[in-house]
């Protein structure tokens, strides 16, 4: 019985000791390239402020009346990812969403990383 035993244990863990054949992975469906240049055409678009100090608000909603989240400054460079109308400063109801800040910043003060308007292909919230 001993010589039996020794010789099943033995066996037994070189039995469990060879791993079964991995199954294939599923193949992935081939990417949309319209879909990838949508994805991209949506990303944020950089703006910064333009006021000599900045010190520009971003607010919890388009307007003034609206709790300042944080305080953009002239160096500070932020994501705007749509716009929409809310109260009107200077000659623009325009604010922009800064998703990363969750607040709003009035247009009348943004300007995009290369000077142009902030708003210029920035979709509609």
């Amino acid at each position: 019985m001993k010589f039996s035993a020794a010789l099943l244990l033995p066996l037994l863990a070189l039995a469990t000791a060879n791993p079964l054949p991995a199954p294939e992975p599923e193949a992935l469906p081939a990417a949309d390239p319209a879909a990838a240049l949508d994805a991209l055409n949506k990303r944020d678009k950089y703006c910064k402020v333009f006021t000599g100090d900045g010190n520009v608000a971003c607010r919890k909603g388009a307007g003034t009346g609206y709790n300042v989240v944080r305080r953009i400054g002239a160096n500070d460079r932020f994501g705007v990812n749509c716009k929409a109308n809310g109260e009107k400063v200077g000659d623009t109801k325009v604010w922009d969403w800064v998703p990363g800040w969750g607040c709003w910043v009035t247009a009348y003060y943004t300007r995009g990383v290369d000077g142009n308007s902030c708003e210029s292909g920035v979709p509609w919230c």
